[in-house]
């Protein structure tokens, strides 16, 4: 409620408590300026502006020309599965890279870099690259995970995570945080784990199943 009409509610209480008629409160300033009518020049002409209104309707584009670059940002709907397709998509979300300019840039879930390709899966530890002016990651294919003959598409996703299937062969849940990137392995798949360091040993784990890959860079 503007502040005037608290104060005239204010003095009808106490006019009517002590029998005196009420004052009218005075318009503040700021409240005469709202009050008169404003204006403004668009287009080199004078249009009155009112405060609920657009003050333009124009296409920008007639406006400012080839000043206004085509958007490339869209959403490929092919990369994504039928269900979600149908639906409205968020703008501006951190997996935005997994359905966006073909789907092959990386997508963040820090500490990890992950790209979700055709038929493979590549996952990077970035380096950081410091510079007096700006700090930047550096992309390796740390690991790449091939599945020869998937495709991918995004079937879920929410505020933290975001879920990529390939062909219902494989699946891979992508979390921001997450101290692993995990490919889940729906069918018996026959698949290729390779990297850009040397391996110079690969020793079970203390778990069935789990085996432990020693790379020339110190990870493991």
């Amino acid at each position: 409620m503007p502040l005037s009409d608290r104060v005239r509610r204010l003095a009808a209480r106490f006019a009517a408590a002590s029998g005196e008629p009420a004052a009218e409160p005075q318009s503040t300033p700021q409240e005469q300026r709202l009050a008169e009518p404003q204006s403004t020049e668009l287009l080199g002409q004078e249009a009155p502006v009112s405060l609920a209104a657009p003050w333009s309707t124009a296409d920008p584009r007639e406006i400012l020309g080839d000043r206004v670059a085509p958007n490339s940002y869209k959403i490929d709907r092919s990369l994504v599965s039928a269900p979600l397709a149908a639906q409205p998509m968020p703008t501006n979300a951190w997996w935005q890279n997994l359905v966006i300019e073909g789907g092959d840039q990386p997508v963040v879930t820090a500490p990890y870099m992950v790209k979700c390709l055709s038929g493979a899966v590549v996952v990077c530890a970035p380096t950081a690259l410091a510079e007096p002016k700006f700090v930047a990651s550096v992309w390796h294919d740390d690991w790449r995970v091939e599945l020869p003959g998937s495709q991918r598409s995004l079937v879920a996703f929410d505020a933290v995570s975001a879920t990529v299937d390939y062909s219902g062969v494989a699946s891979v849940p992508l979390a921001r945080g997450a101290v692993f990137t995990t490919v889940v392995l729906h069918t018996p798949t026959a698949l290729k784990l390779s990297t850009i360091h040397a391996i110079i040993g690969v020793r079970s784990g203390s778990a069935p199943g789990v085996w432990l890959v020693q790379l020339n860079n110190g990870a493991t």
